[in-house]
């Protein structure tokens, strides 16, 4: 596990590559991970708003965030190579079974306030994360889709645990 500043961010493992061949199946759940609305990147913008909220004011928080939300850039760069390799077009649009696709937005976030609920959102959105993914890998028929999908896992296996434990740390300090 790499640590930044005393902080889990990530498992210090390569990523697998996406082996190239068009596979819809793969675009469309890789498309979910990428740019839905539980997504890579929901969670770069949500985890970069509430940093900027809590600088200066819970400075621990702030910067976990931070680092999380760089882990989160480098998933979604992955992803859209991965989309790509699948015969995708790594657009920023939610699809949603016979639903239009629509472009992401940023009304899709939470814009929790305070280190508490913004620690409580990070937490729910993990393990929401991790289930999505987890559902994936089991719809999921490529082999090289789901290893890097694992591989992601691990990765938000560790923002879930980093989160849980600042939420414990700042919870003592207030008493709560």
């Amino acid at each position: 596990m790499m640590e930044q500043g005393g902080r889990p961010c990530y498992i210090d493992l390569p990523y697998p590559q996406v082996t190239p061949g068009r596979d819809p199946l793969a675009v469309c759940l890789l498309m979910e991970d990428y740019s839905g609305a539980a997504s890579e990147l929901s969670a770069v913008h949500q985890y970069i708003y509430a940093a900027a909220q809590l600088k200066g004011k819970c400075d621990p928080v702030s910067q976990l965030l931070r680092q999380v939300a760089i882990v989160e850039m480098h998933h979604l760069e992955l992803l859209a190579q991965a989309v790509l390799a699948k015969g995708g077009d790594p657009r920023y649009v939610m699809r949603g079974g016979r639903k239009p696709e629509r472009f992401w937005n940023a009304g899709i976030i939470a814009y929790g306030k305070g280190a508490g609920n913004i620690l409580l959102e990070s937490i729910q959105g993990e393990q929401g994360a991790i289930a999505q993914y987890q559902q994936h890998i089991q719809q999921l028929g490529d082999e090289s889709a789901k290893a890097l999908l694992r591989r992601i896992v691990m990765d938000e296996e560790c923002h879930l645990q980093a989160f849980t434990d600042q939420f414990r740390q700042w919870a003592e300090k207030e008493g709560r």
